[in-house]
């Protein structure tokens, strides 16, 4: 008898058992999953802020109410509120089969992109993740080119050969991609916690063009950011438990034959918000409940600026109106009362001649009297 013809049978069962049907159970594993039940939950953040040097700069929290409910009209599968979710009012996380995803102009805190006059929608679905991609893949979401006049100060420290100039534009070429992270594992006040990551990043390159005599402007092109955004990490039933912004320096640096920079354009803080509370409100169905809003942002223009902007505002009754304009310290730099408003859409302009560049929160509070004030945050950035 053979014996190895008898006992092929009996490994390719224990093949199937232990590699085959595990992959085909992994396969099955969706984006919901990584979300908690169809219900209601409140939930507790903890925020730190810090910048390049690993210096801790502030610490706080904040609470926020979670609603799961099934997709609309079997669009997605899962869709996911988190409200609040500082600076934004809320965050609405949709899964669809293998894939967790947020809208763009939430993602970027109300309309950042907006102000800067891109051609991009703000409702793209941006994914943050991606359970069919392996870790360090990254796929292109989006990419746009937007050309600006060229800042005095951004070119103003850099010496050019004789007979030279620059020009009086600049590119900006924004790519967004999303790249899949290692999972991690996060020793959380809710427990042992494994997390799914993956990150929505920006590559930024700015080329400024070299009027010469003969042939012509030459373009130079610097790389401000690399790959910069936000990562999302989620852990099965808690939906998201970690979101990390790294801190980082934007440089414009270039070394060649004919001149050599390295400058300083600014540091962005990082950023750490952590769940560290998290239990069912109540039982929910179908629909998620309404959260009517008495005060609504729209994006401010322009945006970048130097140094006027405009701030405008809708309100759906009487209300007294304060503006308060922070940096990413959270240090107030600014305190105006817009006094009382009737209902409707307001305009006021906001002078940013002390501030210097740099992206700044700017908050708007309502207090109609009858009702509790509504606050409503959002962001501008300053670029002298």
């Amino acid at each position: 008898m053979n014996k190895t013809a008898t006992a092929s049978p009996l490994l390719l069962t224990i093949w199937i058992f232990f590699f085959i049907l595990p992959a085909g159970l992994q396969a099955q594993q969706n984006a919901s999953g990584f979300l908690p039940p169809l219900s209601v939950y409140e939930s507790v953040y903890a925020d730190s802020v810090f910048n390049t040097e690993g210096e801790l700069l502030s610490e706080s929290s904040f609470e926020a109410s979670e609603t799961v409910t099934a997709g609309e009209n079997g669009t997605f599968d899962t869709e996911y509120d988190i409200t609040p979710f500082p600076p934004q009012p809320v965050r609405t996380f949709r899964a669809a089969g293998d894939t967790l995803r947020i809208s763009l102009d939430e993602l970027l805190n109300s309309g950042f992109l907006d102000g800067l006059g891109l051609d991009i929608d703000p409702e793209l679905p941006v994914d943050v993740l991606r359970l069919d991609m392996q870790p360090g893949e990254s796929e292109l979401i989006t990419e746009e080119t937007i050309s600006i006049p060229l800042p005095d100060s951004l070119v103003n420290d850099i010496d050019l050969p004789p007979g030279t100039s620059f020009g009086d534009e600049m590119d900006l070429e924004f790519r967004l991609y999303t790249t899949r992270l290692e999972d991690i594992e996060i020793d959380s006040p809710l427990g042992a916690i494994t997390a799914a990551g993956q990150r929505a990043g920006f590559t930024v390159d700015l080329t400024v063009y070299i009027e010469v005599i003969i042939g012509g402007p030459i373009p130079i092109t610097f790389n401000l950011l690399e790959n910069y955004g936000p990562a999302f990490y989620f852990s099965e039933g808690l939906g998201l438990v970690r979101e990390l912004l790294p801190p980082t320096e934007v440089r414009l640096t270039l070394d060649n034959d004919f001149f050599e920079v390295d400058e300083l354009l600014t540091t962005i803080n990082g950023r750490t918000v952590d769940k560290t509370g998290f239990e069912e409100a109540s039982v929910f169905a179908e629909t998620p409940p309404e959260y009517p809003s008495m005060l609504q942002i729209h994006p401010n223009y322009p945006n970048p600026f130097n140094p006027t902007t405009r701030l405008s505002f809708t309100i759906d009754r009487a209300a007294h109106v304060q503006l308060e304009v922070f940096d990413l310290q959270g240090r107030v730099l600014s305190q105006q009362t817009l006094g009382m408003r009737n209902p409707g859409r307001h305009e006021v302009t906001f002078d940013a001649g002390r501030l210097s560049s740099g992206i700044y929160y700017y908050r708007l509070t309502a207090d109609a009297g009858s009702d509790a004030p509504e606050t409503h945050s959002s962001q501008f950035t300053v670029l002298k």
